[in-house]
């Protein structure tokens, strides 16, 4: 997609957003990867891929070392950076922070099989592609962090915080006070973590 050439206001141009896919990894409860899961024709990696093309102005992968081999040679696919090996999600963001300094992110998960484009498509409008950054808010209330809004603005942050120790992406929401999103049906940040969940919600999709 083309760099969008928008702006809020006169003197605020908007950051164009990468679309980043959180491929996570092998899930010991789900004794697999969760982003190879099937709910949708496709494996979830791919899916949450199309879907966010169709709303940022570019889309990469983010995987780690070890899932690097399940991607085609020519697939856009941002590796987590060496240093940040073994932290969680976080790394995701800050090697993505590298590879787009100008760019916000919005993170998106494979845990998300209810998730649809109308739904990113009115969070964006929420975060109303400024600096402030933003998530998926739960019932239960915490931030939904792969379900988030960075804003190019909040690499130093993010930075700061890892060097600390710290790889709580949701600490990191937190304490910047993001916004948080609760969205008209919570059903669509139901993570699915077992393999008794995954065959259960692919029955309900199948049934829609």
């Amino acid at each position: 997609m083309n760099t969008p050439s928008i702006s809020e206001g006169p003197h605020t141009p908007i950051s164009p957003l990468l679309g980043l896919v959180a491929c996570g990894g092998l899930s010991s409860r789900m004794k697999q990867d969760k982003s190879g899961l099937v709910y949708h024709q496709k494996c979830q990696r791919q899916h949450v891929f199309d879907i966010l093309q169709k709303c940022c102005d570019t889309v990469y992968y983010s995987c780690n070392e070890a899932q690097k081999s399940k991607f085609e040679i020519e697939a856009p696919v941002v590796v987590d950076a060496p240093e940040y090996q073994n932290h969680g999600p976080i790394a995701a963001v800050l090697t993505a922070y590298r590879h787009f300094p100008d760019y916000s992110i919005l993170l998106v998960g494979c845990d998300y099989p209810y998730l649809t484009l109308q739904d990113l498509e009115n969070f964006i409008d929420f975060t109303k592609r400024n600096e402030s950054p933003a998530a998926f808010y739960n019932d239960q209330g915490f931030y939904e962090p792969l379900l988030g809004y960075y804003p190019s603005s909040f690499y130093d942050k993010a930075v700061k915080q890892e060097q600390k120790g710290l790889y709580s992406l949701q600490r990191l929401l937190a304490q910047n006070s993001a916004r948080q999103y609760r969205p008209l049906n919570p059903q669509i940040m139901t993570s699915i973590d077992t393999p008794e969940g995954f065959e259960r919600v692919r029955s309900i999709l199948k049934s829609l």
